[in-house]
């Protein structure tokens, strides 16, 4: 699994949508899962108010150790 984030200014349409304030950033996060032979199978892109939302990390085994 391939997952980016990257906080940028909104377009104006996202932040009509969003109902964003002056000055307020938006994430673009995009993740891509991929089949054992490296196919991507499935790509979701999402677009979300950077201060309203927050981002946990955690290993998929349960350990939160980096």
């Amino acid at each position: 699994m391939f997952q980016h984030r990257a906080p940028t200014a909104p377009t104006s349409f996202e932040r009509e949508t969003l109902e964003l304030e002056p000055g307020e950033w938006i994430v673009q996060v995009l993740r891509a899962s991929y089949s054992i032979e490296d196919t991507p199978v499935h790509v979701l892109e999402t677009i979300c108010a950077a201060n309203r939302h927050v981002f946990p990390i955690g290993q998929v085994s349960g350990y939160d150790e980096f």
